[in-house]
């Protein structure tokens, strides 16, 4: 089956003209079923059932252990097929880095399982107390990874995990943060203003009895903040002079946006650089030491390379590797 998903991306050099519709429906068809079969799965066990049979550990852990540690490898390969689904399906359409990011982040923090564990054997790991995500701004891949402007960016590349196959779904800028935020562009191909009542990452969170906030440094426009544009999300929004320096106080996932001269939209690589390091080098450092997660992406790329673009994680239990 593998084989197969890893296929599905040629269809797109089979369609020359991109439906939307045929798109839609065959996601309709093949992903989310899957997705809510899946949901529907890990409720089951989270509950106690006997879904999964029973599994036992040659290391003696209990069957409740060893049945919540399989979920969750069940959960984080569920992710990753999505991913592979929607890189070959949805690219019918541009959606390439939606599933990836958002179904990634969404089974981080919101899906109702106890516990998620790494690829050892035996290491069992709680949910990330926190999850901070930074966004800057218009440069793909090669412009940041291993640039000498950008020193504190690829300090945490090469002490985290680097997604070497991250990518952008649109330009210009709006279209990506709301995917980033909600899972879709909305259908939105500008930077007008708009208004959606619909679920978005801050609803989904609550939801599932968690917090969310967007912190806005002062100038930041209105199609850089997608929870503006959400009527379940705006009053989530916080000005990032609030931005608390006990990090115990943060929400458990957190957007933060800095204004143009900040994200490297108007300023250079080397000043959005500093003040990531600046203001924000002291939550990734404490991250490591208190089950939490520090995430740094770009809304798109220079429109030069394909929409490809950086995406770091970095903190606790992250391992130094480069992945999908």
């Amino acid at each position: 089956m593998c084989g197969w998903l890893h296929r599905l991306p040629a269809l797109r050099s089979r369609i020359q003209k991109r439906d939307t519709a045929l798109a839609s429906a065959i996601t309709a068809i093949l992903v989310l079923p899957v997705f809510r079969w899946f949901l529907a799965l890990t409720k089951a066990v989270g509950a106690g059932s006997p879904v999964l049979g029973s599994t036992s550990s040659a290391r003696g852990r209990s069957q409740a252990g060893a049945t919540g540690g399989a979920l969750v490898r069940l959960r984080y390969a569920f992710s990753g097929t999505i991913a592979m689904l929607s890189d070959g399906i949805l690219q019918l359409h541009g959606l390439r880095m939606v599933p990836r990011f958002f179904v990634l982040l969404l089974a981080v923090v919101a899906l109702p399982i106890p516990a998620w564990t790494i690829d050892r054997a035996g290491d069992s790991l709680p949910e990330p107390a926190h999850v901070l995500v930074a966004i800057f701004e218009n440069h793909s891949f090669d412009q940041i990874i291993n640039s000498s402007k950008a020193p504190f960016i690829n300090y945490l590349a090469s002490k985290g995990a680097l997604f070497v196959q991250s990518f952008a779904v649109s330009h210009p800028s709006q279209p990506n943060y709301f995917a980033l935020f909600s899972g879709s562009t909305q259908g939105v191909r500008d930077n007008e203003d708009h208004t959606f009542d619909a679920p978005c990452l801050a609803s989904e969170l609550v939801a599932a009895g968690k917090s969310f906030a967007g912190y806005v440094e002062a100038g930041s426009p209105r199609k850089h903040n997608p929870w503006e544009s959400f009527t379940t999300a705006r009053a989530t929004e916080r000005d990032f002079d609030e931005f608390p320096t006990d990090f115990r106080l943060l929400p458990t996932v957190s957007f933060v946006i800095p204004r143009l001269h900040h994200d490297m939209h108007d300023g250079s690589v080397s000043r959005g650089d500093a003040w990531l390091r600046d203001h924000l080098g002291a939550y990734a450092e404490w991250a490591k030491s208190h089950g939490s997660l520090f995430i740094i992406t770009f809304d798109e790329d220079d429109d030069t390379a394909g929409n490809h673009i950086p995406t770091i994680i970095y903190g606790a239990h992250v391992r130094r590797t480069t992945t999908c």
